[in-house]
Formats: structure tokens, sequence, C-alpha cells
């Protein structure tokens, strides 16, 4: 074999790798990724326009203090997943005109890959256990029926490589989440506390569901080292077959429930904020 030979397999099988990390990349945490951001920015608005709707101060008191404390226990929760030591929990200490009043303050080794990449899940915390909350609060106060229609939603990995899987899983979300919808605004749930009760949970929660500056960057440092790990498994595996491209997919499906809640919260979210952003208008407008 000639050298210009090998030199151009060697870039091939990079390429492949490359190709490998990326696609592995998004079956394990792209579409997280995504509805994650799409929270952060969504909630943020949430919040601006609760405070431009009743007041800085009333916001403080009637949503604030609950969002807060589970956005910072996110933080500690994978904090204490990934071995920190935690030196200063402050679930709540408003100073400043700002969507963040807490914090957790820990240690971590630098020289310690699981400890980098504890830094993304660290960061992203406040979501994933803001999540969970509103999902847990769905079930106790709604009752198991609220989890019916996103247990049926998955990815079908036969399909994966057809390019038809994104059409039939949108197709299959908007059906269930109709469903989803059309037992949340039944007249038995309309008359219940527990309905409002949750939508108090999902304004609090949801409304605090946002990342800090140094959130991201504990987020992006910790990303990095997830895509470098990666790509190593596959340049020291691709010469044994995709296998790992089922591998990948089967782990994801694992967590698709708790998908299809960060749906679930992501459409409540939007639809709260579409609800303030009318009222928000139609009150400027009288003025």
């Amino acid at each position: 074999m000639s050298t210009q030979s090998l030199f151009v397999q060697t870039i091939a099988y990079l390429f492949s790798a490359i190709s490998a990390t990326l696609l592995h990349l998004f079956i394990l945490l792209g579409p997280g990724l995504i509805m994650a951001f799409a929270m952060h920015h969504l909630s943020r608005q949430i919040a601006r326009r609760l405070i431009a709707l009743i007041g800085y101060e009333p916001y403080l008191y009637l949503f604030s203090y609950v969002g807060t404390f589970f956005h910072e226990l996110g933080h500690a929760v994978f904090c204490l997943i990934f071995g920190y030591r935690i030196v200063e929990f402050k679930f709540y200490e408003p100073d400043n005109y700002s969507p963040y009043r807490g914090h957790v303050r820990y240690y971590y080794n630098p020289s310690s890959f699981f400890h980098l990449v504890g830094e993304f899940f660290v960061g992203i915390g406040p979501i994933f256990v803001g999540t969970a909350v509103i999902a847990l609060a769905s079930y106790l106060l709604i009752g198991p029926v609220v989890v019916t229609p996103i247990t049926q939603m998955g990815i079908n990995l036969d399909n994966l490589n057809s390019g038809s899987e994104i059409t039939t899983f949108i197709q299959l979300a908007i059906t269930n989440m109709g469903a989803l919808f059309k037992l949340l605004l039944s007249r038995r749930a309309l008359l219940s506390w527990q309905l409002y009760t949750l939508l108090y949970l999902i304004i609090s929660v949801g409304s605090s569901i946002t990342l800090s500056l140094s959130d991201l960057e504990g987020v992006v440092q910790g990303l990095s080292i997830i895509i470098l790990l990666l790509l190593g498994f596959n340049i020291s595996t691709l010469w044994m077959g995709n296998f790992a491209d089922r591998f990948f997919l089967q782990i994801s499906q694992l967590y698709q429930l708790f998908y299809g809640m960060m749906l679930f919260v992501l459409i409540i979210n939007t639809l709260i904020f579409l609800l303030l952003l009318l009222i928000t208008t139609i009150r400027r407008r009288l003025k």
C-alpha cells in the first residue's frame, strides 16, 4: 500500500469517526439539549412577562421562592451524583433585579474526566430537576393517566436511517399531546384544585428553568469532554463496524419518557408565555 493511499484511508477513517461521533451525540443528547435550551430562553421570557404584569416584588413572593429552590436543587443533585464537594447551598438569596437568586458553590477535581463531564450535568441540572418535579407533580395531582400519552412516544431503530422517524415521532407527539391536553382541559379537571395547583407549580418552576452564564460555561466545558470521549471511542472501535449506533440508541430509549415530559413542559410553558404575552399586550394598549 502506497503512502498516499494510506493517508487517504486514514483521513476517510477519521471523517467516518467524526460523523459517527456527531450521530451518537445527537442520539444521546440532541433532543434533550434542543428542548433544554428552548426551555431556558422561554423560561426567561415567562419570568420577564410575569414581572411586567404583576411587579417584581409580587413575583418574588408568589413564584420565585419555589422556582429558585428547585433551580438550585438541580445543581446540588448533580454535584452529589458526580462526587463534588458542596461548600455552600443558598436556595434563595435575592440581592438584585436578576433572574438568578440563589447559588451552589462547590469544588471538583479538574484533572478528573468524570468530574469534567459532571460540569455538563451540574450546569444543566435545573432543567432536568425542574422537568422531573413537574412530571412528578403531574403524576401525583392528575394521576398516572397523565403519563400514558407520553409513554407511547418512542424512537424506532429500524426507521432511523429511512428518514421517516422524525416525521413519525412528530405526528405521534402531536396526537398524544393533544390527548393529554384534552384530559387537562376536561370539565372534571377544570373544576379540580389539583389542576390549578399543578399550573402554579409549572409557572413557578417553569419560570426558573434558566441557566446563568456560569452554568452555560460549565455546560460547554462538560460537553466538550463528552465529545472528545465519544470521538476517542469511535476512533478506537469504528473498524469493528457500526455496532455502536444500535448500542447508543438503546441507551437513549431508557430516558425517552423523560424526553416526553420535557416536551410536555415545553408546550405548557409556550402556552403560558403566549397567554402572558397576550395579557401584557392588551394591558399596554388599554393604557
